[in-house]
């Protein structure tokens, strides 16, 4: 391919990538190519590679090949296979693909490319038949995006060419759930804490202080009475637990980032007081 005719493929495929923008990275992931393959399920936990695929013997004295670290994620399951003719390259296809995840706001958790992503039989291996080529033309991005508090979206892309021709197969996962390491629970209209929460956030320390990680602190609300009111309630409740931890348990007020999202992501339904008492809440999420 000369140089004039890359460019312009570089173009158009941008272009088409502008056009199409409202597809991309939502529910479905739009690349100018020709679909080959789709796989879409419900509620499936899936395994997604995180590191270079590896040829070892294990401890038993077994070789074969290895990915020495997977991350499973649970949720709606699309993946699509793509194949592109011979004016692109699956070097082309990636750095369009590092701009849209910018672009989209994903950050990238691993990546790799060509031989050192491992061998790929292995790949092959992991993520099925359709996966062809070899080692000096293979991409691959693992990279994931916050969609609301506790939910997000993970986007897993493999890239190689085989007769010339690139494939791409992108594996999302979409409202993917992420458990708060601890919740405090609170009465209506209160942001006082219990000695029964005092007790639970006093079992969370050691955690917390062996760990040294960077936590963000939530405070919630449920929907009765007047929303400013309910944002006001939400910090104080966040505040409080706050506090608790860097004052009374020793904490570092530097691990803590601290948000107020009021009536904002009720876990249940804010119509009985059941539902009513779960939003009442601070989560303690792991990042900030």
């Amino acid at each position: 391919m000369n140089k004039k005719t890359k460019i312009f493929t570089n173009a158009m495929f941008l272009a088409s990538m502008f056009f199409y923008s409202h597809a991309i990275f939502a529910n479905d992931i739009y690349f100018q190519g020709q679909l080959f393959n789709k796989v879409e399920k419900h509620h499936v936990s899936q395994d997604v590679i995180a590191a270079p695929i590896e040829y070892r013997t294990d401890s038993d004295g077994n070789e074969g090949y290895f990915a020495p670290k997977v991350n499973t994620f649970k949720g709606k399951l699309l993946q699509r296979t793509y194949d592109y003719e011979e004016s692109y390259s699956a070097e082309q296809l990636h750095e369009n693909l590092l701009n849209q995840l910018q672009i989209n706001k994903y950050k990238v958790i691993f990546s790799c490319e060509r031989t050192k992503c491992g061998e790929v039989p292995g790949w092959k291996l992991y993520l099925g038949r359709l996966i062809e080529g070899d080692e000096s033309h293979q991409f691959y991005v693992l990279a994931e995006r916050e969609k609301t508090v506790g939910r997000k979206s993970v986007i897993a892309i493999y890239i190689n060419e085989f007769s010339e021709q690139p494939r791409v197969m992108v594996t999302q996962i979409d409202n993917v759930q992420e458990s708060p390491l601890h919740t405090v629970l609170f009465q209506s209209g209160s942001s006082t804490l219990s000695e029964d929460q005092k007790a639970s956030l006093n079992a969370l320390k050691p955690a917390l202080a062996a760990e040294g990680k960077k936590l963000t602190i939530i405070g919630f609300s449920d929907d009765v009475g007047v929303t400013s009111l309910n944002e006001k309630l939400a910090k104080e409740r966040a505040v409080n637990v706050l506090e608790y931890l860097s004052q009374e348990l020793g904490v570092a007020s530097s691990q803590f980032n601290i948000k107020f999202l009021g009536e904002q992501f009720p876990v249940a339904k804010n119509s009985t007081e059941y539902g009513r008492s779960l939003n009442r809440r601070v989560e303690i999420r792991a990042g900030q």
